[in-house]
């Protein structure tokens, strides 16, 4: 039996591979084992583990066919493993080279059933200092003194070390024991939450060593970076998987009410994750649809909880974030009629006021014909004089083509009396859209005859005052 397991998850990681090797055969204590699993890499990372597999017989190479995520990659790693320890080193960092030696001795002494050790942190180009000294306070541990029996709850609740499975020793007891409850799955960002719940689950006593042999490189992982695309941001909202995942293993284990207070913590960890990235690493250009992508992976209430219990004085940038892009869309049938321009540009300074964009639309054969009109941008559908009956549907495309192209969430239906007027308005409820009637041209002429009916009936009374004035009366 080796003294250790070297488990190192392979993915496209050519560039930094040959290092993390090179650290892990070359280690002081030489009874070891590595074993190595490329998840259907698409570099030439299957062939530099092939060469160093030919040139060291303690490697064990285990290829995918097709891509399974970093769960399914270290759990298939840990079936095969032999050794009396693992320890878990991820293919873009390396470790000491005398990590292997000193940790056996410590395990060996104090019994841990596992053991966090420190890490140094290798940061990319133009990564924030803050996030940076974010990670290394992440990375590196607290005293866990007394902490003996309640493992899940020092993790999980008082946060006493970090919940990676890198920089940590354990006993491969241990981990075969919670991997083989582990649901496979493409997690992406909270695996180690998910891996290190369950095994501090069965774990019983935990060490802590401060030495920093772990060499960690930050902002270079699918994770890392200062910004997330939109892909890579769904990938982190599928933690909700795991949410439930975790919540179905407490429940066999008939233990959800005992350790309720840790399963809610980790549930607002890899939530208040998904919520801080979506804040501060996505572009503006995406922030609205990835808001909806959080929705769609997380109830909106507990969103706006910790929302409201992390972010409360941000309001006003997750209002902007969110709205940022959408847009307010106003249709009158007739844009380019005069008299009906005060009250375009009366609804266009109400929405702007509120953070909007304002979208005119109006029918084809309206007075204006251009593509700009009031400074907001115009579009033209198929006009309502001509949809009738079966040509209705070439108004009803145009009317959604023009809101989905647009992201418009509300529309300000300015005609009324319309004959189509009830169409549209299904129309545009049936597009997701929010719908409000406000009044035409007819109502805006009633109006100004009101005003104007009112403005003489003033004169009359002022010229009958001035009248009694010079009388004397």
């Amino acid at each position: 039996m080796p003294k250790i397991s070297i488990l190192i998850p392979v993915y496209n990681v050519e560039k930094y591979l040959r290092e993390c090797l090179e650290s892990a055969i070359n280690q002081t204590e030489k009874d070891i084992e590595i074993i190595c699993v490329d998840d259907a890499s698409e570099d030439s990372s299957l062939k530099i583990l092939q060469e160093y597999a030919n040139r060291d017989r303690r490697i064990k190479l285990i290829k995918h066919a097709e891509n399974m995520g970093l769960c399914k990659t270290r759990k298939d790693a840990v079936e095969i493993a032999t050794g009396k320890y693992i320890l878990f080193l991820d293919s873009d960092d390396y470790i000491s080279l005398n990590t292997c030696e000193y940790l056996f001795c410590i395990m060996e002494k104090e019994e841990y059933d596992f053991a966090q050790f420190g890490a140094e942190i290798l940061a990319g180009e133009k990564l924030a200092d803050d996030l940076i000294l974010w990670v290394d306070h992440f990375m590196n541990p607290e005293d866990t003194s007394g902490i003996q029996k309640d493992i899940l709850s020092a993790c999980f609740v008082e946060h006493k070390f970090n919940c990676n499975l890198v920089n940590k020793i354990w006993k491969t007891e241990l981990c075969k024991e919670g991997f083989a409850k582990l649901l496979d799955g493409k997690y992406v960002s909270a695996e180690d939450r998910y891996a290190l719940f369950i095994l501090s689950y069965y774990a019983k006593h935990v060490g802590i060593i401060k030495e920093k042999f772990y060499h960690y490189r930050l902002g270079v992982g699918v994770t890392g970076g200062n910004v997330l695309d939109i892909k890579r941001f769904e990938s982190r909202c599928k933690g909700s998987v795991i949410v439930e995942n975790v919540k179905q293993f407490l429940i066999h284990q008939c233990k959800f009410e005992d350790y309720k207070n840790e399963f809610f913590n980790l549930k607002d960890e890899i939530l208040l994750d998904c919520i801080d990235c979506w804040l501060y690493k996505i572009e503006e250009k995406n922030a609205r649809k990835c808001f909806e992508l959080l929705l769609q992976y997380w109830d909106a209430q507990d969103v706006i909880k910790l929302i409201g219990s992390n972010y409360f004085e941000k309001q006003d940038l997750i209002l902007k974030r969110i709205n940022d892009k959408s847009k307010v869309a106003i249709y009158y049938r007739y844009v380019g009629y005069l008299e009906m321009d005060r009250v375009l540009l009366n609804y266009k300074k109400y929405f702007e006021e509120k953070g909007k964009q304002v979208l005119l639309i109006t029918d084809e054969n309206s007075p204006e014909e251009g593509d700009r009109y009031l400074e907001c941008q115009l579009e033209h559908i198929f006009s309502a004089e001509k949809a009738n009956w079966g040509d209705y549907q070439y108004r009803s495309r145009d009317i959604q083509k023009v809101l989905l192209d647009n992201r418009v969430e509300r529309l300000v239906y300015l005609s009324p009396t319309s004959h189509i007027a009830k169409m549209d308005e299904l129309t545009i409820r049936l597009s997701g859209c929010l719908f409000e009637m406000g009044m035409d041209e007819y109502r805006v002429d009633e109006l100004n005859k009101i005003k104007m009916q009112e403005s003489i009936s003033d004169i009359r009374f002022l010229k009958k005052v001035l009248r009694k004035i010079k009388r004397g009366e």
